[in-house]
């Protein structure tokens, strides 16, 4: 991890990180299950990559700037529309 990345993570209040820890047992679940799908042979490999993907399409990503913000807005703590002001700087 990049030192900006650190101090990005160090910034966050607690619930933030909660979130964000939250978030990534979920997508380790998630991928499990699909491991599993495929391990039954349930599930082709193809399948599961683009699935897999998929669920990792939204996660998100550590930027200095915007991070904050975006988990704030997913908590409901700010708006859509205030978190594309903080976006768009």
């Amino acid at each position: 991890m990049l030192d900006c990345e650190k101090q990005v993570i160090k910034s966050l209040s607690n619930e933030q990180l909660i979130y964000i820890i939250e978030q990534l047992l979920h997508n380790q679940e998630s991928i499990r299950a699909i491991c599993s799908e495929v391990s039954k042979k349930h599930m082709c490999s193809d399948e599961a990559v683009l699935r897999i993907a998929a669920g990792l399409y939204d996660t998100t990503t550590i930027n200095g700037r915007t991070l904050p913000a975006y988990i704030d807005m997913k908590l409901g703590k700010i708006t859509p529309e205030e978190f594309r002001s903080i976006f768009r700087g």
